[in-house]
């Protein structure tokens, strides 16, 4: 196992960080969960950024490698411990697809759904800006997923990326996850189909079951 001694996972309740615990257990990688809370000073002393996603991977010859951000975090274990790309797509197109989502759901799908949340939190849900601006952006993303998820339906997968859990399914789950419990907007048969999917998966359901509230329940 790229004489990985331990996977140390600093984890906040219904936050990012429950990916990566996700990861790890499909990865088969031993790892410990260090609860801690939001901004929490010590934090910075890992890292000069101190939030949570934040992992350390120790190596049993001394060396820790610290890791920020879901992206950066997913990325490196894929890289490092995916040796059979189970994860990371088994073909080119696969992997170039796989990719694309990690840097998408970060990049895009994220930042179209969390004014959604602030809005709905303010009450300012029938907003000129919302109407006009916030809520079509969110749905066409989601809307992509649809498009993308029938196809692979049609092709007889219920995941995102060829025909298993991957990457681009653990990557997508909260954003999408926070759209939909939230009722934010409408979603397709195919995107509600796919998060109950990945949902019922053993290792979801392993990485997830010291979860609080879900901050989708808003």
């Amino acid at each position: 196992m790229a004489n990985l001694e331990k996977l140390i996972i600093h984890w906040v309740p219904s936050t990012r960080g429950a990916r990566i615990i996700w990861l790890a257990i499909e990865l088969g990688l031993p790892y410990e969960v260090k609860q801690t809370v939001k901004s929490a000073p010590h934090l910075k002393e890992i890292h000069p950024y101190g939030k949570i996603p934040l992992a350390e991977a120790k190596y049993t010859d001394g060396r820790t490698v610290v890791l920020e951000e879901s992206g950066h975090i997913i990325s490196y274990l894929l890289r490092h411990f995916d040796t059979d790309k189970k994860l990371s797509g088994k073909t080119p197109e696969e992997f170039e697809e796989v990719d694309f989502h990690l840097h998408w759901s970060e990049g895009s799908l994220i930042a179209e759904i969390v004014p959604l949340i602030v809005n709905k939190a303010y009450k300012w849900a029938d907003s000129e800006l919302t109407t006009k601006v916030f809520s079509p952006h969110a749905e066409e993303a989601i809307n992509y997923l649809e498009t993308v998820l029938a196809k692979q339906a049609a092709k007889g997968s219920k995941y995102l990326v060829g025909d298993h859990l991957t990457a681009a399914d653990i990557i997508n789950h909260m954003p999408v996850a926070i759209y939909v419990g939230g009722k934010l907007g409408p979603v397709g048969p195919n995107v509600q189909k796919w998060l109950k999917q990945i949902e019922s998966e053993k290792s979801f359901q392993e990485a997830y079951k010291n979860e609080g509230p879900p901050p989708w329940a808003l």
